[in-house]
């Protein structure tokens, strides 16, 4: 496999005999000259040196000296690519494992504060209700106290149940801030005596 630089990644290289030998051939080496010139040696010594016999035994010299370095390369370069292809494969199934471990972290990482704010959202839930609870209870005493006093005239009577439930709803707005929520059942009602 060959490095290519530009694209930071290795590249499969050409494993093919019969390019191998093109290339052997094709390089004009002092190998190649020395079995092209043994082949005509070998015609001429049989009287075919300007023969096509004599062209072809130069070219079949030259092809069996190419072909066993051809083959030794192209053999050499496809360990060389098998090898290379375990190691992205190695490498991209790491990955896949990291990808997927992040994944989950970052699922884990959100359910869990989903869950927090679930918490929260239900322990403000919690004591919005218990204040409330607790303010609806205070004024229903004062209320009952108020309205069961005869010796209060109704008139007054009526402004201290006016006063009671503004306090309530003073009450009642302050949870709404604390808490941050809106309690919109109704305004309090004054008793008519």
């Amino acid at each position: 496999m060959a490095y290519n630089a530009t694209t930071g990644q290795w590249e499969m290289e050409d494993d093919n005999v019969a390019t191998g030998v093109e290339n052997i051939i094709n390089s004009d080496s002092g190998l190649m000259k020395q079995a092209a010139t043994s082949g005509k040696q070998y015609a001429n010594k049989r009287g075919l040196l300007n023969s096509s016999m004599g062209s072809q035994a130069s070219q079949a010299a030259v092809m069996n000296a190419a072909m066993p370095i051809a083959g030794q390369q192209a053999s050499q370069t496809h360990t060389k690519n098998l090898a290379q292809m375990d190691i992205n494969s190695a490498n991209s199934l790491q990955q896949n494992d990291i990808d997927a471990k992040q994944t989950l972290m970052n699922t884990d990482i959100t359910s869990k504060e989903n869950i927090a704010n679930q918490n929260i959202a239900s322990h403000d839930r919690e004591k919005a209700t218990s204040a409330l609870a607790a303010m609806e209870s205070v004024y229903s005493e004062m209320f009952k106290n108020i309205s069961a006093n005869s010796s209060i005239p109704a008139a007054e009577r009526n402004k201290y149940n006016a006063h009671i439930g503004n306090l309530r709803d003073s009450s009642l707005n302050l949870v709404e801030q604390m808490y941050d929520i809106d309690l919109d059942w109704g305004q309090t009602e004054t008793a008519q005596v």
